[in-house]
């Protein structure tokens, strides 16, 4: 029995574990080097979660057969995971590369077999790799050749190209978070939003916590788009430097009447308290701003005439964190003349914000509109039900070892153990 499982996460290396101590002939498919999925984004802000990983690696260490060592119950669950990760590489199971799609080799999605499973196909998995190191691995040793083939057919070379293995078998194990939603209404892209290039000023998911580290002394607007668990953490991360440049601005754009309505407070516990801090923080300084402009526009309006016709009318202040409840972006875009990008909001009367619409500039955006399904992937299968392919979505321990004994019960209806 030749079984793929694709993702790099949790699920995937229980997956592999689980099924590698059955007898199982598995291949993992990693897309990155390191293990972990969504928590690596989380690596260097363990504060944020009210979770003991120390404590979480002892209850999973697990002494798995096949393993040269034993699993130090005292490391961080990230260290757990990299451990078993380098085992399996160890042991040649690990398919470096992004699976682009999964299909039958020769059966379309409707095609139905007379007395026969569809399982008498095998799947083909198609992934991507970049060859760059493997061109430069070769030009180190093979220096003359590769001299002589000229730059520009060697950097044709390491263009990312596709390659395929076929399975008995197929563990979807890549989780909810590998699609972020993109930032318009409904999970769907505002107008031009598939026409700006990701990175730099603006990322998605669990990028946000990466693209936190370029916010710099030159960021003066941030705008987050979606209140989702990454953007929460993000908020709770630029504290300092919204506190250090004072002329910095926050907008938070949501579809909520709530912000963060959705997101598990128990486990987010000091991104919601540093969240909470911030809007009270702005809010007592805005209250400030606002009887201190009260008091300059009486001044100002006690001057005598021909003064006050030389004197500006003192401006009214703004609050510097914004959040616009009940709004959706319709459209983003870049401007050829100016810097940043600028986002159209709008409003709905069945959200009680109809008369809200207008267009926002930012310096950098940080999108988390949840996640979408990546049954993107699995295009050439039957959506309906299709024996062989199973997604494996479970979150909490109890119910991972849940979902691998099913996945277990429905294979053994068509396979045996050797």
């Amino acid at each position: 029995m030749k079984l793929a499982i694709i993702g790099s996460g949790p699920l995937a290396l229980e997956a592999a574990v689980y099924f590698y101590q059955l007898g199982a002939s598995i291949k993992i498919f990693s897309s990155s080097e390191a293990w972990g999925g969504a928590l690596l984004r989380f690596e260097n802000h363990m504060e944020l979660l009210n979770k003991n990983w120390s404590d979480l690696a002892s209850e999973q260490g697990r002494e798995f057969s096949g393993f040269q060592e034993e699993i130090n119950t005292g490391s961080s669950y990230l260290k757990y995971l990299n451990h078993i990760g380098h085992q399996l590489r160890q042991l040649g199971l690990v398919k470096d590369g992004r699976v682009k799609r999964v299909h039958k080799r020769f059966l379309r999605p409707e095609t139905q077999l007379i007395d026969r499973s569809r399982l008498a196909d095998l799947f083909r998995v198609v992934y991507q790799i970049d060859a760059t190191e493997q061109v430069e691995k070769q030009r180190a040793e093979n220096a003359e050749v590769f001299e002589k083939l000229g730059k520009d057919v060697v950097e044709s070379l390491k263009n990312s190209i596709e390659s395929f293995e076929d399975f008995d078998l197929v563990i979807d194990a890549s989780g909810d978070l590998n699609q972020p939603a993109p930032m318009g209404a409904s999970k769907s892209y505002a107008l031009n939003e598939q026409a700006l290039k990701p990175g730099e000023d603006l990322f998605y998911g669990r990028e946000v916590l990466k693209g936190i580290e370029k916010v710099s002394d030159k960021t003066s607007v941030i705008t987050f788009i979606g209140t989702g668990e990454f953007n929460l953490c993000a908020l709770s991360l630029i504290r300092e430097h919204f506190d250090k440049k004072q002329n910095c601005k926050i907008q938070l754009i949501t579809d909520e009447r709530i912000p963060f309505q959705n997101v598990d407070a128990k486990t987010f516990t000091k991104p919601f308290q540093d969240f909470q801090k911030l809007l009270d923080d702005d809010q007592a300084d805005f209250k400030g701003l606002i009887e201190q402009f009260e008091k300059n526009i009486m001044e100002w309006k006690n001057l005598d005439s021909h003064i006050r016709a030389k004197t500006p009318r003192p401006t009214e202040p703004t609050p510097r964190v914004y959040v616009y409840n009940g709004a959706v972006v319709s459209s983003v875009d870049r401007l050829l003349d100016q810097k940043g990008i600028f986002t159209t909001i709008e409003g709905s009367e069945l959200l009680g914000t109809a008369e809200q619409l207008k267009t926002l500039s930012s310096d950098i955006i940080f999108v988390d509109n949840g996640f979408m399904s990546g049954d993107n992937l699995t295009t050439g299968l039957n959506q309906d039900s299709e024996p062989g392919y199973f997604k494996l979505r479970a979150l909490k321990d109890q119910d991972i070892n849940a979902s691998l004994d099913s996945i277990e019960k429905e294979i053994m209806k068509y396979f045996s153990k050797s």
